[in-house]
């Protein structure tokens, strides 16, 4: 909390719309006097209104501001870290703004629907869009927002405002959500700082200072900008910096300050020094500052049983990577979602390289959507760009459909934004490869033992037939594991779950098969021939992932993987985690 933010994350108070009938009744200016429940707006709400309820939702909250915040030079701004998933939103009975997409951070200017009072009065339409499983699966596209990706498919489609709120004040020339990024050119030995501007400012000047990890200030950089201006950039030298690494994740920051003649707007924004590039023997590795870095990835679906939006807290998220990186990982595939900004930061911090892949699956790709498509990567783009922990960025994950414009537009406008992130435009399989729009290929193989090493024989054949790049395994190396029935059965018991001892929406499915094999066995052979089967079966599911990743490891022409799965999902045991977050090794 700073003095020119005002978090607005509790007292929400939230009501279904199931019939549609909040727009018409006009709710933003006489809501209901019935039918509203308490929420927070960071969490999705199916904590309220129930893992069932799709559709659409109204919220409202009141809110008093400071009244040091207004003033002639002063912008207030309504801010959205995330919500799920069109959004339309009054102030004081006001029309502020409309927003469609999920994951992505988004503002409204409310000046003008304050009139200078301290009076806020909030009234959001959220509509979840939900997704659709087509009838004619690979003919059709899914359902729900173009951008909603894969997480409703794998967990639960989360709906409503999911990641938080704030009233924020600002001076007149002000930056974008995720609207500075830094750039760094080392075989140059220069570094830029952009800046994406709200419009409706007077100009003025950007100037910049960076510091490096001791405090001690190592570049600086002023610049002009004109009145409108909609982009701001500085560039200044850079000697003698240190590297950002897996195991030295060294982190500067510079000071970005936007001034008028009567205002002064400053930025506090992370920077490293690194390089991402292809390389080495015939141009077949990953080099991570001109060495040779063996991607040792974990999907991650975004599956959030304690959050049901994909939003895991920042303690989660750093025993998460602590717990990857003792089990030998270093990379984590984020599998067509966003998580909140901190698991950035976090990752940039402890040296955790992150794959993003921008949430985009099976949809529409009909013409009439590239706009909508472009407006949503700019966003995507954006929260790419600032962090250096983001090594490679996927435009989409298994998407027979691209449509050729807009792949032709994407790679053209990530090249240019994203300089220092190894790109592609499809992450699948070889078969689907767009040789021209992918700086290293993948293959989603899940194969079982007996098959791998043929299996590998039969992809060093294909990748020899291809021009020379970088190969990882995008997703690979599945085990399913024998459920802890007995763990579960505990984790019913205890106070606060459904008496009625149905198993939770995220707990795997078949369990109850699983429970009448178990019974059958001990009467049939004993407690221990169980006992013995489950232990057997933990082992052979760690025993059938090493042999194949070193089998991966000893053929040579792989630069990486991304092993399945962070935890399990409903549809999948597969987890190195289980159902109840314990790691499974």
């Amino acid at each position: 909390m700073s003095a020119r933010e005002l978090r607005l994350a509790r007292r929400w108070s939230i009501r279904a719309d199931p019939d549609g009938i909040g727009v018409a009744q006009q709710w933003w200016e006489s809501p209901p006097t019935d039918g509203w429940r308490s929420i927070r707006a960071d969490h999705a709400w199916q904590y309220v209104l129930g893992t069932d309820y799709h559709g659409v939702a109204w919220y409202r909250r009141r809110a008093r501001l400071p009244k040091k915040w207004f003033g002639v030079h002063s912008r207030i701004w309504l801010r959205f870290e995330s919500v799920a998933t069109d959004c339309r939103v009054w102030v004081n009975r006001a029309a502020v703004g409309r927003h469609v997409g999920d994951y992505l951070p988004f503002q409204f200017e409310i000046t003008d629907a304050l009139a200078g009072g301290e009076r806020c009065e909030i009234v959001c339409r959220v509509d979840e869009m939900q997704g659709r499983e087509p009838n004619e699966p690979g003919k059709e596209p899914w359902g729900g927002h173009i951008t909603k990706g894969f997480h409703d498919v794998l967990s639960l489609q989360h709906g409503g405002i999911w990641n938080g709120v704030s009233v924020r004040r600002t001076e007149l020339m002000c930056a974008v959500p995720n609207g500075i990024h830094v750039r760094t050119d080392l075989a140059d030995e220069r570094m830029s700082v952009h800046v994406d501007l709200e419009p409706d400012h007077p100009g003025g000047s950007i100037r910049v200072s960076v510091r490096d990890d001791r405090g001690l200030e190592c570049a600086s950089a002023t610049g002009e900008i004109g009145p409108n201006d909609l982009h701001a950039q500085v560039s200044m030298p850079v000697r003698n910096s240190q590297r950002w690494d897996i195991d030295t994740p060294i982190m500067y920051s510079a000071s970005v300050v936007l001034e008028t003649q009567t205002s002064r707007e400053s930025y506090g924004v992370p920077v490293a020094f690194r390089t991402i590039e292809s390389g080495g023997p015939d141009h077949r590795q990953i080099l991570l500052n001109g060495k040779p870095l063996l991607i040792r990835g974990v999907l991650h679906w975004g599956h959030e049983p304690a959050h049901i939006a994909p939003s895991p807290t920042p303690d989660q998220v750093r025993a998460e990577f602590s717990g990857l990186k003792e089990l030998g990982f270093n990379c984590v595939c984020l599998c067509m979602w966003y998580p909140p900004e901190w698991f950035y930061d976090i990752a940039d911090q402890t040296g955790m390289l992150i794959w993003q892949q921008h949430p985009v699956w099976k949809s529409d790709m009909s013409g009439e959507h590239i706009d909508e498509y472009q407006r949503l990567y700019e966003g995507f783009f954006r929260r790419d760009a600032q962090h250096p922990s983001v090594i490679i960025v996927s435009a989409t994950c298994e998407h027979e459909r691209f449509n050729p414009e807009l792949a032709t537009w994407w790679w053209k406008r990530a090249r240019e934004v994203l300089p220092d992130k190894l790109l592609q435009l499809q992450t699948a399989f070889l078969s689907w490869a767009h040789r021209d729009t992918t700086d290293l290929y993948d293959e989603h193989t899940y194969e079982n033992t007996g098959r791998w090493l043929p299996h590998l024989v039969d992809l060093r054949r294909e990748l020899d037939a291809l021009p020379p790049k970088p190969f990882v395994m995008g997703e690979t190396i599945i085990a399913n594991h024998w459920p802890d029935i007995a763990a579960i059965d505990d984790m019913l018991a205890e106070p606060g779950h459904d008496p009625s001892g149905e198993y939770p929406w995220w707990v795997t499915r078949g369990l109850d098969a699983c429970r009448a094999f178990e019974i059958s066995v001990c009467k049939r052979f004993g407690r221990d021939t169980l006992d013995r089967f489950r232990a057997q079966a933990d082992a052979f599911a760690l025993e059938h992932r090493t042999r194949q990743v070193e089998a991966l490891r000893a053929s040579g022409l792989f630069a990486g993987w991304v092993m399945n799965h962070l935890r399990d999902v409903p549809g999948c045991r597969c987890g190195f985690m289980d159902d109840l977050g314990r790691w499974r090794l």
